[in-house]
Formats: structure tokens, sequence, C-alpha cells
């Protein structure tokens, strides 16, 4: 009965742990995907302030 009691423990607390481990693993790529769709934002944000730029200065140089 002990050694029962013992591994029911043992199973829970490892399935507890597994549950920890893929909760935590998902939070990273959901904070990893969040950021990089930031920087993705903000890069093209970059680039297109970057042409419109570009454009004015050609239009002026004109």
């Amino acid at each position: 009965m002990a050694a029962h009691k013992k591994a029911l423990i043992f199973f829970f607390f490892f399935s507890r742990l597994r549950l920890g481990w893929f909760f935590y693993w998902r939070l990273k790529q959901l904070v990893k995907d969040f950021y990089k769709k930031i920087a993705l934002r903000n890069s093209n944000k970059a680039i297109l302030n970057g042409a419109l730029v570009r454009i004015i200065e050609a239009n002026q140089n004109q």
C-alpha cells in the first residue's frame, strides 16, 4: 500500500512537473513570437519610412 501511494504521489508530481514545463515552454514561444511580430512591424515601419524619405528627397532634387 505504501509503495502504491508513493508511486501515485510521484506520478502526480511528475505529471505536474511536465505540465509546468509545457506551459513554461509555450509561454516562452508566445513571448518570442510576440517580440518577433513587434520587431517585424517596427522594421517594416522603418523600411516604409526610409522609402518615403527617399521618394520625398528624389522629388525635391528634381
